[in-house]
């Protein structure tokens, strides 16, 4: 799995080192600070959202409530076959319940927080320099999200 994914994003890089050399060094400084900052915002976002899940894990609570969650869940799906629309009202506000329990310190993570800084100081530095290109900058900022999809397109082929 990772390697499949280091594969993608190497010959994203080596497809933007390309484009760079033949479209000029703005092009190249401004692809390549937009792709490894990219690439930090992704690795920092992962790193969130696993500390939150094992913290999640380790909490005794959190674990005790999904238990009862799940034991809900099946009681709900056998009134669904019998009263229809009122258990979707009971799925609704257990909906609404579990986002205004959202934990806002994933969000402001510092490994996150210097990601984005890197990015900005990084698009900051190319415009005083003057070697700001906002289509090179566009283009390796698109680059990990592509990654990302191309990767679940062939991973979703390799489960069929």
């Amino acid at each position: 799995m990772i390697k499949t994914l280091f594969v993608i994003y190497l010959c994203f890089f080596l497809v933007l080192l390309l484009c760079g050399i033949f479209l000029g060094k703005a092009f190249l400084l401004s692809s390549q600070v937009a792709f490894f900052s990219s690439l930090l915002i992704i690795f920092a976002s992962y790193k969130s959202y696993e500390r939150k899940i094992l913290s999640r894990l380790n909490d005794e609570s959190y674990l005790a409530k999904l238990k009862e969650n799940d034991d809900d869940d099946d009681i709900q799906q056998s009134q669904k076959d019998e009263q229809g629309e009122k258990s979707d009202k009971i799925k609704k506000s257990s909906v609404l319940t579990n986002l205004k329990n959202v934990n806002l310190s994933t969000a402001s993570f510092p490994y996150r927080l210097i990601a984005y800084r890197v990015l900005f100081v990084g698009f900051l530095a190319l415009q005083r320099q003057g070697n700001l290109s906002i289509s090179g900058l566009l283009i390796g900022l698109g680059a990990m999200p592509l990654g990302a999809l191309i990767f679940g397109i062939t991973k979703g082929k390799n489960v069929k």
